[in-house]
């Protein structure tokens, strides 16, 4: 475990570029690292395609520095009004009205953070 902060470069020593997410968190107790990028809720595809590209950042950073950690990568969105989570990758879905809906797949933990 590491509890220094790490300084992720925008490009690797190759000079390619490394996509940074809106969020990064680390549970020590259970080993997960979920890898967040937030949405407004119409721009649901584009955080789909979004997600897919933070293999260097995976391999480089978290899987270097934790690896012995489960890597999970979610979407959170926001806007509108639903009432149900539409996608396995939305994490959470934060509703114009305050609500929100979670993950029925989410880590115990994270569910725990809201009750």
């Amino acid at each position: 475990m590491n509890d220094n902060p790490i300084i992720i470069s925008k490009k690797n020593s190759e000079g390619i570029n490394i996509n940074i997410p809106d969020l990064i968190l680390r549970n020590d107790l259970e080993k997960d690292i979920l890898i967040i990028e937030a949405k407004k809720d119409l721009n649901l595809k584009r955080g789909l395609e979004e997600i897919k590209l933070f293999d260097i950042l995976e391999e480089e950073y978290v899987n270097k520095y934790y690896p012995n950690y489960n890597v999970y990568r979610y979407i959170v969105t926001y806007g509108g009004n639903v009432s149900e989570i539409v996608n396995e990758k939305v994490l959470l879905h934060l509703n114009s009205d305050g609500t929100f809906y979670i993950n029925n797949n989410a880590p115990e933990w994270f569910n725990n953070i809201f009750i």
